[in-house]
């Protein structure tokens, strides 16, 4: 893919040889290039070691690292059109992309319509013994969570299927079910067509299931008592408002915290 993008730059005028890249990347060669006198400034994306090298290089730095991006519908969706874009999303280059759709939560009256129409979009709705198949064949459990086995990022959904030993028909391009709100399809970033598919009562009920429980908001009061404090007194209330929200935490969420905090501080302490 890289020798095609540099010829098409030679082609319309552009210096050859633009684009270039280790023959053999890793942590160790990442970490040579980004620390280099010459590079003032990275675009990373990848896991959460990657984007911790370059966030300790000292450069400007620009990244994307884990993501788990959630698709609300509700009743006033168009059903037709939301089917068939996250199907198209979640499939694109078998859900490898950080900000593909990783779950989706649905109200209850449209549910059942939007599954249905996303089968003849090209999903595949796995049930019961079928979904645990899959899990024990996609996931492992370390340290008492569970992780993604790496021997199935990025394949298709036929493969996983196959591999599962889940029957099957057609050429699906993604596999979905109808789950709960803690089950792994959709806690863990999958990063292959694997969607899990959450009912709630209303829109609201979505938007408390996606944007966390009180867990968050607790760990978020930690961290800012803990480590954030200090920088918050001295005025830096954008950059902790940052560093949360890098963490993984709710940007609403986060914002409410700073906020709390704030109100209980004494009178005038900010000024």
């Amino acid at each position: 893919a890289m020798e095609l993008l540099n010829e098409a730059i030679v082609k319309a005028g552009g210096p050859n040889g633009l684009m270039t890249a280790a023959k053999e990347p890793t942590l160790d060669t990442s970490k040579v290039i980004m620390t280099h006198k010459a590079i003032k400034m990275l675009a990373v994306t990848g896991g959460e070691a990657v984007v911790g090298v370059a966030m300790k290089s000292g450069k400007k730095c620009v990244a994307a690292g884990p993501g788990n991006p959630p698709v609300i519908v509700d009743e006033t969706a168009d059903i037709a059109q939301a089917a068939k874009d996250i199907v198209d999303g979640a499939s694109f280059d078998n859900n490898v992309l950080c900000v593909a759709e990783k779950e989706v939560f649905m109200v209850n009256s449209i549910a059942d319509s939007l599954m249905n129409t996303m089968e003849k979009c090209g999903a595949y709705r796995v049930y019961g013994e079928d979904i645990d198949k899959i899990v024990r064949t996609v996931l492992i459990q370390k340290d008492g969570k569970y992780v993604i086995n790496r021997k199935f990022v990025g394949h298709d959904a036929t493969y996983i299927l196959r591999e599962s030993g889940v029957q099957f028909s057609g050429d699906p391009v993604l596999v979905i079910a109808d789950v709960d709100r803690y089950h792994p399809f959709v806690e863990v970033e999958m990063l292959m067509p694997v969607l899990g598919m959450v009912r709630v009562n209303n829109f609201d009920e979505a938007l408390d299931e996606v944007y966390g429980d009180g867990d968050e908001r607790e760990e978020i009061d930690r961290l800012i008592q803990r480590s954030y404090a200090a920088k918050l007194e001295n005025g830096r209330r954008d950059a902790v408002y940052a560093a949360l929200c890098r963490r993984g935490f709710a940007p609403r969420t986060v914002r409410e915290a700073l906020n709390d905090w704030a109100d209980a501080q004494p009178e005038g302490w900010d000024e």
